[in-house]
């Protein structure tokens, strides 16, 4: 894989990327443009080719490079449902609490602030997955 980067004058610009998709080389040519920021320099966005929109990330599916909208992906926190919502939070806060590397826990007020938040997405997460699997199997603990 390799790219050109072709900057026309300051505003413009196109890149091109050469490439192997199952084995057939392929090039793509993706216009960019840029904007002045506010304390100076240039922030440059590729223009997707399909959506015709301005975009910082260019993800290839199917050998074809355009915008997350044009290939319809989505981020996984978008597909989550409820209970990997709670899960997530209770993680993230193990996380904080019980960190593997780097920063050490947390101390004092922060800490118990953090435990108890802990403790109730903890048990959010408990009630929550008691509920659906009666919802979904109860049914079959029940007596005749």
């Amino acid at each position: 894989m390799g790219f050109t980067v072709n900057l026309i004058d300051a505003d413009d610009g196109l890149v091109v990327i050469r490439f192997n998709f199952n084995g057939d080389p392929r090039e793509q040519t993706i216009r960019l443009v840029s904007q002045a920021m506010r304390y100076g320099g240039r922030r440059y966005y590729f223009i997707c080719p399909k959506q015709g929109r301005r975009c910082e990330v260019m993800p290839s599916v199917g050998g074809v490079f355009a915008s997350r909208q044009a290939h319809r992906l989505t981020y996984q926190s978008q597909s989550n449902d409820q209970i990997d919502r709670m899960r997530d939070r209770a993680r993230r806060l193990e996380k904080r609490l019980w960190p593997d590397k780097g920063k050490p826990r947390p101390r004092g007020l922060n800490r118990e602030r953090l435990l108890y938040a802990w403790d109730l997405a903890d048990a959010a997460f408990e009630r929550m997955m008691a509920a659906t699997i009666n919802r979904r199997w109860g049914h079959l603990f029940e007596r005749p």
